[in-house]
């Protein structure tokens, strides 16, 4: 939905307008909902660069993990790798943060996130 969106009904009585609360319903399939641009509270232009997403987006292409079903499973990978890398390093030395990325997204430790493609020792 664009900029400045209007709300929109829930339902055809149109007694429940988007709320927060209901966006959040929204997400796990009950209902799809638009919510207005007020609740976001930044255009999408405006967003901050998260280096940890973006580190994730560079592992899956280098094939760290396998692209997966699961919706935004590329925050669960920039959480794992936020917990494990160094932003300054990050910032300062990409390509041996993306290494230490690849290496840690093949290791066990991984192993409960989407696409995970490590090896399994028998």
């Amino acid at each position: 939905m664009g900029r400045g969106a209007e709300e929109r009904p829930l339902d055809n009585n149109h007694s429940e307008r988007s709320t927060p609360e209901a966006a959040r319903q929204g997400r796990h399939g009950e209902r799809k909902v638009s919510i207005s641009r007020q609740w976001l509270g930044v255009a999408v232009d405006e967003l901050v660069d998260d280096p940890y997403r973006s580190l994730a987006g560079a592992l899956r292409r280098l094939g760290g993990y396998a692209k997966d079903t699961t919706p935004f499973s590329e925050f669960l990978w920039a959480d794992f790798l936020r917990r494990r890398i160094d932003r300054k390093e990050i910032e300062d030395h990409l390509k041996r943060a993306v290494d230490k990325a690849l290496e840690l997204a093949k290791s066990r430790d991984a192993d409960y996130l989407p696409g995970w493609c490590g090896l399994v020792d028998d």
